[in-house]
């Protein structure tokens, strides 16, 4: 029997899917129309104050903002959002260049823009009050979510009120409340009331946010965006409005943000008496820096607008039952949007929710590792978001299976926990940050990384790897080429090039936990005489005569020592990736050279995870380089790094491929297993896949977490997934 509590049905996919002609008469219909830019006052009047904060953000100028940093009072929030916007122009710029498809700008934009809805929000300014007791329950119930807000990716939206044509919608992104206990107990006391789009993800209630995007290259249009995602849009909204059913007051609100490569837009979606209007409120290009920020402020101005009104009116409305309708936007006045918009832009002069939220993005590793890969020591590590070590031991697979058609009959969605990689196509990113020469600007920076250690222990560890004794003294000259090298680009250098500087440069290849994307990164810590010496006046208690730059002469290495970890190809960047491998560049008797160990990329880490997490007081635009490029290696023979790289055993070398099982740390919209291939096979050949997947599931190449042997659930579903593949 069908749950009232949920807005779908099962929709068969064996349809005829329809023409874009249409789907299109269908959204007619069904009286869901796109608007383009309008008038104001065409608006819809409930929701007049809150689009109009959106045109007040589209009046922001980069250079206005930028320029008004000295004289704000908030100026920390400020220079965070020209840091996103910095970060999200360069971006694009090396999407563009790289002409990539949907994949690759998806990775490289949204990432920058909506990380906020995936951090954490703790507010630590709790005291004692007298309050109405209805009110306390509501308060503690929206203040002890930690992570109030889910983020899922290609979501099935399936709705009994859309047309039986429509086939199963999956949205690029949804994001909407998070399900914990607080709001469980609600829900069992509102058994009517619609909250999930889905039943295959019931972690989700009350959408709130939709995304879907095309590539630049070959996009079909913004109109095939909006058709894509009209309805479910109205299936948010539906949900938004089964709170408020026994009234005739409703303030339904879902944002849908579109893009098709650089060009993005923002659009307002509300029900009226004839059905669905969806507004677009803002349009631009994000290689432009005026829009960049804009884009930036309003996706923070989103992320408030759900944290101070949209989570509290659900809680609010739950926690009174039907009596009360979702009033949220029909109850806004003008200061409390005054008040979030001044949040969104780092102007705020009153103390509110926003100025003791923190956020964190555990973006970064744990190793793991497994007794198959490596040969010196037998470890395989994957990346992961966990402080602490994990153990990841080789699997012995039990040769015994049921069959394939039992295998799918049991696990339908098991071709969906799957992820096919090519070690070959790797995702390079490059960091660079330049101490500044000031006390206190250092500090800041020095805060930023560790907010909860000494400054001076802080600027000890930094001290230690630049390894004065012996320092690696190159100019940035050396710095420039390599960026150039490693993505195709190079940054706003303002530095003199030809100045000998002292370099701490670090390289890491890891896959990435939210997709097994490979990565590899270059991370570059230079300092002058002047920094080095400041740096050391902080750890030193005041000495601040460390080193003599007189005595510096630059050496001037050849690129190719960095041209070498580039061109890494087939099951040299299978294993490095796998084994999440750190190095870091020494000065050698004769010539520069690459050192192996996990401590090399611990530090670098941890400051790059500080400044992203912590933003200092200081613009990191001239201080903090950071490009990206997604690259197809062509394969080579052999490599002059060989004793420091790892190899995979010849079983796993013959198979051409291994399998790895997501670690439980790792997020959940990670597939739960993937095929890393590195053999050169065509990965859009699903049957060789299927085959490829069988073979190293029989010789025993899966990888997974602490214990021997394979579980039966994963070998059962790792057999449906290469059976889907194989039909």
């Amino acid at each position: 029997m069908q749950s009232p509590n949920r807005l779908n049905t099962t929709r068969s996919n064996d349809k005829r899917k329809l023409t874009p002609a249409e789907e299109r008469r269908l959204i007619h219909e069904y009286g869901i129309r796109f608007e383009g830019p309008i008038l104001t006052s065409h608006w819809p009047p409930q929701y007049s104050l809150i689009y109009g904060k959106l045109r007040e953000i589209e009046g922001v100028k980069y250079d206005q903002y930028r320029s008004s940093l000295d004289s704000s009072p908030h100026r920390v929030k400020r220079v965070r959002s020209l840091n996103r916007a910095h970060t999200l122009i360069r971006a694009a710029h090396d999407c563009r260049k790289s002409s990539l498809h949907e994949e690759e700008w998806r990775r490289s934009t949204e990432a920058h823009l909506l990380k906020h809805f995936d951090g954490e929000v703790e507010c630590p300014a709790r005291q004692l009050c007298v309050c109405n007791p209805n009110e306390t329950i509501r308060d503690e119930l929206s203040s002890d979510v930690s992570r109030p807000f889910l983020t899922q990716l290609g979501m099935p939206i399936d709705d009994k009120s859309a047309p039986p044509q429509i086939n199963v919608k999956k949205p690029d992104i949804a994001i909407g409340l998070r399900r914990d206990d607080n709001i469980e107990r609600l829900l069992g006391n509102n058994e009517n009331v619609a909250h999930s789009p889905t039943l295959n993800t019931p972690e989700m209630l009350f959408p709130f946010l939709v995304l879907e995007a095309k590539s630049e290259v070959g996009g079909p249009g913004f109109q095939s965006v909006e058709t894509q995602t009209a309805f479910p849009i109205r299936t948010f909204l539906n949900i938004q409005r089964s709170l408020s059913r026994s009234t005739n007051t409703g303030g339904p609100l879902v944002w849908f943000l579109a893009y098709q490569g650089e060009e993005w837009k923002v659009y307002g979606c509300t029900p009226d008496d004839r059905g669905t209007r969806v507004i677009e409120l803002w349009q631009g290009t994000i290689l432009r820096a005026d829009c960049a920020l804009q884009l930036c402020l309003i996706i923070d101005f989103i992320y408030d607008w759900a944290i101070e009104i949209y989570l509290n009116e659900i809680l609010d409305c739950l926690f009174a039952g039907q009596e009360r309708a979702l009033s949220t936007y029909c109850s806004l006045n003008d200061r409390t949007l005054e008040q979030i918009t001044e949040l969104s832009q780092g102007s705020l002069s009153t103390c509110t929710l926003r100025d003791t939220i923190s956020y964190s993005r555990d973006e970064e590793e744990m190793t793991t590792s497994s007794s198959d890969t490596i040969q010196a020591d037998n470890v395989m590590s994957l990346p992961s978001e966990r402080a602490d070590d994990t153990e990841m031991l080789d699997t012995t697979i039990g040769a015994d299976s049921p069959s394939s058609a039992t295998i799918v009959e049991s696990y339908p969605e098991a071709d969906d926990m799957g992820v096919i990689r090519n070690a070959d196509e790797v995702f390079f990113t490059f960091n660079h940050l330049v101490l500044p020469e000031t006390e206190e600007e250092l500090i800041s920076i020095l805060t930023s990384i560790s907010p909860n250690d000494f400054v001076s222990e802080v600027a000890q560890a930094l001290l230690e790897t630049f390894c004065v004794e012996e320092p690696l003294v190159l100019n940035y000259e050396f710095i420039n080429q390599v960026e150039e090298l490693w993505t195709g680009s190079i940054g706003e250098h303002t530095s003199n090039a030809e100045e000998p500087v002292i370099a701490n440069i670090s390289f890491r290849s890891y896959l990435r936990h939210t997709d097994w994307q490979v990565l590899r990164n270059i991370s570059c810590i230079t300092a002058t005489v002047r920094a080095i010496n400041r740096l050391g006046s902080i750890a030193l208690n005041g000495y601040d005569a460390l080193v003599d730059g007189a005595y510096w002469v630059a050496s001037n290495p050849s690129v190719d020592v960095v041209r070498s970890l580039r061109t890494l190809s087939g099951q040299e960047s299978a294993a490095t990736a796998t084994e999440n491998v750190c190095l870091i560049l020494r000065k050698g008797p004769f010539e520069e050279r690459w050192t192996k160990g996990l401590e090399a990329g611990d530090l670098p880490r941890r400051i790059w995870k500080g400044l992203d997490a912590n933003t200092p007081s200081i613009p990191l635009f001239p201080i903090l380089f950071y490009s990206s490029a997604v690259v197809r290696i062509e394969k080579r023979s052999g490599t002059d790094l060989g004793k420091i790289l790892p190899r995979l055993s010849r079983t796993t070398r013959n198979d051409g491929a291994l399998i790895l099982k997501r670690p439980a740390s790792w997020y959940r919209q990670c597939p739960k297993y993937c095929l890393v291939l590195f053999d050169g096979s065509d990965v859009e050949d699903e049957a060789h896949m299927g085959r490829t997947i069988l073979q190293v599931l029989s010789h025993g190449g899966v990888y997974q977490e602490i214990g021997r042997g394979v579980q039966e659930v994963d070998r059962v579903a790792i057999e449906a997934w290469a059976a889907r593949l194989l039909n």
